[in-house]
């Protein structure tokens, strides 16, 4: 470990750090002078969720006969209600009226029931970041307003923190920078809401594949960087469960490597996934949100009974020509509460952006690694992209369906950062640099814009 800190700080790139940093962190304010409260979707439950882990609530309560939820603080429960961003009209509402009566709520003791169905699923060592912002808040004797800023500029950094490791463990590809570059993630990296950190722990997890790529089935001189990933596929695999496929990477170290144990630890981190998955699933009631009546389930166990059926609808879903085109503007960018697309010409910008990203990499694609390195790459994304629509099938979609409701373009961020690290041996070469430069920029600058014209 000090090795690692020793040359994260070595001399030369103390500097660099530094500077990227705080570029990051001006884009960050910039943006947030335009961003309001709870603009990202069900950002307002995410703080609920952070909140009970600031309590010590590990499961959220579900007593007989109510929907799964926790009893928290009446005047979050009224902060959250004035920032409904579904639908928001500025011609209705004044953004600028609500953010200043937003202003003079005060925690207090006065407690209420929540509903909370959508977050009981998520383990809560991601609100990690949001939780010490909560509970220094509270302490500190801050407004409402004020600790969720102060959640939003933890999370954030944080957020950062982890990037510069995962670049420090292992260089960042020029593709997966791109996808960090898109409107989309710059703006889910502006607000309190897990995706952000998802993000940014994506990136750390595949460095440090990569990084374990080249150690010998003996190796023990970076044993942390072992126990590390397989505890990070933990945390995000119970938040995004699409993400637990993830572990397929650390498990085919076993036959690249040749360390044996990969196999131990890949089950001794799948059982607990497993385990946290069904204890979530059984400990909540969502009072059958697209199927009521029937419960998640009985969804499950009618599509185990019924393979084809499930595999016609998940497919149907996949190569729909209206879900596609949605898939993609939604993957570049339709920020807000996917009401806030950006202008046609700036989406078709970014696709020739990746495009020309795409074909650089492709002519300097020079294979360092076993076939085996790159077959568990691409095995590990396809299992991530299909888990997204298994999922939403069991959890959001109505019944009957012939398609997968509820998938949105932003799911698809984190298996595209996996499916980039195929390039982890490229160098970024300066055209690439420039291209990434345009990207970050114009992503900051419509981030902003688009925001301040909806909201203000």
């Amino acid at each position: 470990m000090n090795g690692l800190l020793h040359r994260f700080i070595k001399k030369g790139e103390r500097v660099n750090c530094l500077l990227l940093f705080l570029a990051a962190l001006a884009c960050f304010f910039y943006i947030n002078k335009s961003n309001p409260p709870m603009s990202s979707p069900d950002e307002h439950y995410h703080i609920v969720r952070a909140d009970t882990l600031s309590r010590g609530e590990i499961l959220l309560e579900n007593e007989q006969g109510r929907i799964t939820g926790t009893t928290l603080d009446s005047a979050y429960v009224e902060f959250m209600s004035l920032f409904t961003m579904l639908g928001f009209d500025k011609n209705k509402i004044s953004m600028a009226g609500q953010i200043n009566q937003s202003k003079s709520l005060n925690w207090g003791d006065k407690k209420q029931y929540l509903k909370a169905p959508n977050v009981s699923l998520y383990f809560p060592a991601i609100y990690i970041p949001q939780s010490i912002a909560l509970i220094t808040g509270k302490a500190s004797g801050m407004s409402i307003y004020n600790t969720y800023m102060l959640a939003r500029i933890i999370t954030f950094i944080s957020s950062m923190l982890i990037i510069f490791l995962a670049w420090r463990i292992y260089p960042i590809p020029a593709l997966a920078i791109a996808v960090m570059a898109l409107p989309m993630s710059v703006f889910q990296f502006s607000s309190a809401s897990i995706d952000g950190t998802v993000i940014a722990l994506t990136f750390l997890i595949m460095s440090l594949y990569a990084a374990l790529i080249k150690q010998d089935a003996e190796a023990s001189t970076h044993r942390w960087q072992t126990v590390l990933i397989y505890s990070l596929i933990f945390i995000v695999g119970t938040c995004k469960p699409n993400l637990a496929a993830l572990l397929i990477l650390p498990f085919s170290l076993t036959f690249i490597t040749g360390n044996k144990k990969h196999l131990l630890y890949s089950l001794a981190t799948a059982l607990p996934i497993i385990a946290w998955t069904v204890i979530a699933i059984l400990h909540t009631n969502d009072g059958g949100v697209r199927h009521s009546g029937i419960s998640n389930a009985g969804i499950f166990s009618h599509y185990l009974h019924h393979p084809i059926e499930m595999i016609n609808i998940i497919f149907g879903t996949m190569f729909d020509p209206f879900f596609i085109n949605s898939f993609a503007h939604q993957f570049v960018g339709v920020l807000g509460w996917l009401d806030v697309p950006l202008p046609e010409w700036v989406f078709r910008l970014f696709v020739v952006l990746l495009v020309t990203l795409v074909i650089m990499a492709l002519k300097e694609f020079k294979p360092l690694y076993k076939k085996s390195c790159y077959i568990a790459i691409l095995a590990g994304f396809s299992a991530s992209v299909i888990l997204i629509f298994f999922a939403l099938l069991i959890q959001y979609s109505p019944f009957p369906t012939t398609r997968v409701i509820g998938i949105q373009g932003r799911y698809f961020i984190m298996p595209a950062i996996v499916l980039s690290y195929i390039f982890s041996a490229n160098k970024i070469t300066q055209k690439e640099t420039a291209i990434l430069f345009v990207m970050f920029a114009i992503s900051t600058l419509m981030v902003k814009e688009l925001l301040f014209k909806h909201y203000f």
